[in-house]
């Protein structure tokens, strides 16, 4: 069982967390959020110069039916990052071909509409 790998955590519902995608450079790495049919965004220091994207996957050590893997087309990363404060931590993949959507491939629910201040 895995859900003492975070205090609190448990193991999602498959297909739960349809926007979660893993950063593979050979090996899983990182992980992201697929925030439209070819754009992830995921942290700078997280960067390399091309990273394959594993999307619609719910056990990275298990071969999926639903599972796609798309390479980058582009990887970058915010201009001001600093690797020794971590300010600006944050990166956009590009990916080579779009993400086909589906029940475990989706971009991640934004809101439309801001909350006001102190309401929460």
């Amino acid at each position: 069982d895995d859900d003492d790998k975070i205090v609190g955590g448990y193991t999602c519902a498959r297909n739960s967390v349809p926007y979660q995608v893993s950063l593979n450079s050979g090996y899983h790495f990182c992980g992201g959020s697929l925030i439209s049919s070819q754009w992830v965004l995921s942290a700078a220091h997280c960067y390399k110069s091309r990273i394959q994207v594993q999307l619609g996957k719910h056990n990275l050590e298990l071969t999926e039916s639903t599972q796609q893997f798309i390479n980058s087309a582009k990887v970058i990363r915010h201009s001001g990052y600093s690797s020794y404060t971590l300010d600006n931590d944050i990166m956009l993949i590009k990916l080579a071909t779009p993400a086909q959507l589906n029940n475990a491939v989706q971009t991640i629910p934004l809101p439309t509409s801001c909350v006001a201040t102190g309401t929460t």
